[in-house]
């Protein structure tokens, strides 16, 4: 079966694409689980003394693990486009069966496009930040591209 596209069509049309992600696409901050860092202190040297005041032998007196909890981010680029109310009201936003969503006037909805490479990065996000705002995912990746799948779209809603 012949392509419709050449190879080096193809070539062209897919660095357009990239040149234009490249252009448009801003900085957002996702965010992961915080990772755990438990500390445990050092045992005591003399159990004996501690025994002596308060503590029973083995036993440290006065002295706690302490767990930090440390936030994870990662700063990946992705075009973002803030969906307006005209859009919301007439159901323009959303229109995938696998992705319904109760799109209402109220809520803060925005789409994000980000390239292949970060799709594990927003999967594993609890939030991500755009224009010193939060916002969760509300839906399923969904594939772009007419000859390739080099960008993902995810909507999100506001958490504010």
């Amino acid at each position: 079966m012949a392509n419709l596209f050449t190879n080096e069509e193809i070539a062209i049309y897919k660095g357009a694409i990239d040149d234009m992600h490249d252009t448009f696409a801003r900085d957002i901050v996702v965010w992961g689980q915080a990772a755990e860092t438990i500390t445990i202190p050092e045992p005591d040297i003399n159990d004996d003394y501690d025994y002596a005041y308060g503590g029973s032998a083995g036993q440290r007196v006065g002295s706690q693990s302490t767990i930090v909890y440390t936030p994870t981010s990662k700063t990946i680029k992705a075009r973002i486009k803030y969906i307006d109310k005209q859009e919301k009201e007439y159901g323009l936003a959303i229109e995938s069966a696998q992705n319904k969503i109760n799109v209402t006037t109220s809520s803060n909805l925005v789409r994000i496009k980000v390239k292949q490479a970060d799709v594990t990065t927003v999967e594993n996000a609890t939030k991500i930040t755009i224009d010193n705002v939060d916002f969760e995912i509300v839906t399923a990746p969904h594939i772009q591209g007419i000859i390739g799948t080099d960008y993902y779209t995810y909507y999100l809603f506001s958490l504010i």
